[in-house]
């Protein structure tokens, strides 16, 4: 991540994830930007902000009318290795079918809180 402002340059990366995604450069010019701490704070939080969306799961839950967009909730579950992990809720689904395999459920797509 590259942010240039009126007379500043700032980089962040995220070395870990630079293995799999090789070279993808995002560069963000704001000439509003005036002092180096402005533009090392913008960088940090595109960064940061590109991490959390690029992870995503998605859970299958019993219908619950009081989950809704952008709420946070806790998962736990000893087999996926998750011990009260945090996630924001950011697309809810509901799936209902009739027939031989009666169905009533919801899929909510999470990302880290």
């Amino acid at each position: 991540m590259q942010v240039f402002g009126s007379a500043t340059f700032s980089e962040s990366f995220d070395w870990p994830s630079s293995d799999a995604a090789y070279d993808r450069l995002a560069q963000v010019s704001d000439k509003n930007l005036a002092m180096q701490t402005q533009t090392d704070n913008r960088a940090a939080a595109i960064l940061r902000h590109t991490l959390t969306a690029a992870r995503s799961d998605e859970i299958t839950v019993p219908v619950n009318c009081a989950i809704a967009l952008w709420d946070t909730i806790s998962t736990t579950d000893a087999v996926a290795g998750l011990a009260v992990a945090k996630r924001r809720v950011v697309g809810i689904a509901l799936r209902y079918a009739t027939g031989e395999r009666n169905a009533y459920e919801q899929r909510l797509t999470l990302q880290d809180a």
